[in-house]
């Protein structure tokens, strides 16, 4: 399996935990990284301002399928550069 097809496997299951359990009553960042996690991707750094774009990416995906996948691919980037520069920045204190 891809990356891609794993990114798109869990972006179905966290669309039907979004149908069955609306954002409003349960955290949403959480239960994505947990599934992320699960399937051997690091957490997700989701900020403040990037809060609004990922539940309108939830209201979007149905009738614009693939958006909260981009979403993700581009978080997931994000993420994994933060921690490369991290670790760069203190490799000789670690």
């Amino acid at each position: 399996m891809t990356i891609t097809d794993k990114l798109k496997k869990i972006n179905n299951l966290q669309q039907k935990l979004t149908k069955l359990f609306p954002a409003k009553h349960w955290d949403a960042d959480f239960f994505m990284n947990l599934i992320l996690l699960k399937n051997d991707f690091p957490p997700l750094f989701i900020s403040t301002v990037d809060k609004l774009a990922y539940m309108n990416c939830f209201e979007q995906e149905d009738k614009n399928p693939g958006v909260m996948l981009d979403f993700l691919a581009d978080r997931l980037m994000e993420s994994l550069k933060t921690k490369l520069s991290f670790l760069k920045e203190h490799q000789n204190k670690l």
